[in-house]
C-alpha cells in the first residue's frame, strides 16, 4: 500500500467513525423520547421477582401509537355481522312533538300531495302519504354518481307510532358495502314513497349504481319520489335568495345548527378514518346526517304550512307571488290570478311588484280580461319608477288593435319613446328597443293621418314621460 493509499484509507475509516457516533447520538435522543428505532433488538426482559437492570435497555417502553376507537365505541348502536361482511346501525327515536325550528315534526303528517306536492315534479301522485315514507339522506366519498363514489353513511327517517325514528346506516370499510346495501333494502322494501333533498339528482341515482355494482336489485323501484328541493326553490328562492339546506334553515324554519361539518369537509373525515382506524371525528358526519333528515321532515311541514296559508289570502307577500308563479306554470290560472292580486294588494317589494304586475297583465290577456290588463298597463306607465318600456309597448298595442285607436296609441309610444331617453342617460342605450318604438310610431302616425312628430333635442338628463291623455286613459 502506498502512502497516498493509506492517507485515503484513513479519511475514509474517520469520516465512518464520525457517521456511526451522529448515528449513536439520534438512537439515544430516540430512545430518550420512547420512540421505536430501526434495527433496534427485542427488549431484555426482567426474571419474575427481580428489580430488573438498574440501567433502561432498550425500548423497554412501550411504543405510543394513535388510539383505535371503532365506531361502536363512540355511538350508541350494533354491529351486525353478515355473511357479506358488517355493518353499523346507528338509530334515535324523536317524539312527534320534537321540534326542528319551528315545526314540530308531527306538522309532515298534515302534508297533502293535492296542496303542497304541486310544487315538486310527481308530487300531486295521490298514492303519497307521509306515514308511508321514508326520508332519505346519504353522506358520501364525492360529488359524483357514478360507480366510483360511495355512500359510506345512508341515513333514513320514517314515523313509527308516536315517534320518528331516524337510522342510520355506516359502511365501517369499502368491502362492507355489500352488507350494508342488503340491509338498507330490506328496510326500504315497505315504504310506498320516498322523501329527499336534491335527491332527484344525487342521492337515489348514486344509490342506484351502488346497488347495480353490486349486482344487487335497487329499492324504491316503484315508489313515489318527493324531492323537496324543486318545492322550496319555487316556494322560498324569492324570498331568501339561496336554497341549500342550510340556509332554508336559518331563513325559514328558524334554527341554527351549532358546531356542524360543513360537508365538502365529510368525504376527507371518512378517508382518515379508514387510515387510522380512529372513529370518534366521524360523530359529528352522524349529526350532520340526522339534522339533515330532520330538516327534511320540518321542510315538508312548513310547505305545507306555507300553501295553506296563501290559499287563504295569509302569509308573506312574497310567498303568494312565488305560489302564484308557480301555479300559473302549472297552468292553474284562477288560481295564480288570485294569489298574484293578493300579493300585490299587500305591497310586494319594487323587484317583485315589477315582475307580478308584467305577470298578472299578460295572465289577464291570456284569459280575455283586456280591460284589467289595460288598468295595470296604465298604473305602471304613471310609475316613474318603472324601468321597463313593456308596459307602455303592450297599451299601445291593445289601443291599436283592439280599440282602432291609432292616435291614442301614437301618445303612448310617444311617452315610450321619452322614458327609453330617459333611462339612455342612466343605463347602456338599448338601440334595438328604440328602433322598433321609431317604427311604431312611424306607422301609427300614417293610420292616425298626423304629421311626423320632430325628433326631441338628447336629454341632458332624465325626465319624466309626457302624461297620458285622458283620451289614452278611457
Amino acid at each position: 500500500m502506498t502512502e497516498a493509499e493509506a492517507e485515503a484509507d484513513g479519511i475514509r475509516s474517520r469520516d465512518l467513525a464520525q457517521k456511526l457516533a451522529a448515528l449513536r447520538r439520534i438512537i439515544a435522543e430516540k430512545e430518550a423520547a420512547g420512540r421505536p428505532c430501526p434495527g433496534a433488538g427485542p427488549a431484555t426482559v426482567p426474571a419474575p421477582g427481580s428489580a430488573g437492570p438498574s440501567v433502561r435497555q432498550p425500548h423497554s417502553r412501550p411504543i405510543q401509537r394513535p388510539a383505535v376507537r371503532p365506531i361502536e365505541t363512540c355511538l350508541p348502536g350494533e354491529v351486525r355481522q353478515t355473511a357479506e361482511g358488517r355493518f353499523f346501525l346507528h338509530e334515535r327515536a324523536f317524539p312527534l312533538e320534537h321540534q326542528h325550528g319551528r315545526r314540530p315534526l308531527a306538522g309532515a303528517l298534515t302534508f297533502r300531495p293535492e296542496e303542497g306536492g304541486r310544487l315538486s315534479p310527481g308530487g300531486t301522485d295521490l298514492g303519497f302519504d307521509p306515514v308511508h315514507a321514508v326520508f332519505l339522506d346519504t353522506e358520501t366519498t364525492g360529488l359524483a354518481t357514478t360507480s366510483g363514489t360511495l355512500a359510506f353513511l345512508i341515513g333514513t327517517g320514517f314515523f313509527s307510532g308516536s315517534t320518528f325514528v331516524v337510522r342510520q346506516y355506516f359502511v365501517p370499510d369499502f368491502a362492507d358495502e355489500e352488507a350494508c346495501l342488503r340491509a338498507l333494502r330490506e328496510d326500504l322494501g315497505r315504504f310506498d314513497a320516498v322523501v329527499t333533498f336534491n335527491g332527484r339528482s344525487f342521492d337515489l341515482p348514486l344509490l342506484e349504481a351502488r346497488y347495480i355494482t353490486s349486482r344487487l336489485r335497487p329499492p324504491l323501484a316503484g315508489a313515489t319520489h318527493l324531492d323537496l328541493l324543486p318545492a322550496c326553490r319555487r316556494l322560498f328562492r324569492q324570498r331568501i335568495g339561496g336554497c341549500r339546506l342550510a340556509e332554508l334553515e336559518n331563513a325559514v324554519l328558524g334554527f341554527y345548527r351549532e358546531d356542524d361539518i360543513p360537508g365538502e369537509l365529510i368525504p376527507q373525515m371518512y378517508f382518515d378514518y379508514l387510515r387510522s382506524g380512529d372513529a370518534a371525528p366521524l360523530a359529528g358526519v352522524f349529526e350532520h346526517n340526522r339534522h339533515d333528515i330532520l330538516a327534511m321532515a320540518a321542510l315538508l311541514a312548513e310547505v305545507q304550512a306555507v300553501v295553506q296559508g296563501c290559499r287563504r289570502g295569509e302569509g308573506h307577500p312574497i310567498d303568494l307571488f312565488s305560489l302564484a308563479c308557480a301555479d300559473e306554470r302549472e297552468g292553474r290560472l284562477e288560481d295564480s290570478r288570485a294569489l298574484y292580486e293578493r300579493a300585490l294588494a299587500l305591497e310586494l317589494p319594487p323587484a317583485q311588484d315589477l315582475v307580478a304586475r308584467k305577470r298578472l297583465s299578460l295572465l289577464y290577456k291570456r284569459m280575455g280580461l283586456h280591460d284589467h290588463a289595460a288598468d295595470l298597463w296604465r298604473q305602471m306607465c304613471d310609475q316613474s319608477t318603472c324601468l321597463s318600456l313593456f308596459p307602455f309597448i303592450e297599451l299601445a298595442k291593445d289601443l291599436e288593435h283592439r280599440h282602432r285607436d291609432p292616435a291614442a296609441a301614437r301618445q303612448v309610444v310617444l311617452a315610450a319613446l321619452s322614458r327609453s331617453r330617459a333611462l339612455d342617460q342612466v343605463f347602456s342605450p338599448n338601440t334595438v328597443t328604440s328602433a322598433d318604438l321609431e317604427k311604431r310610431l312611424r306607422r301609427l302616425e300614417r293610420k292616425a293621418g298626423v304629421s311626423p312628430a320632430p325628433a326631441p333635442a338628447p336629454a341632458l338628463s332624465p325626465a319624466p314621460p309626457p302624461a297620458l291623455s285622458s283620451e289614452t286613459r278611457r
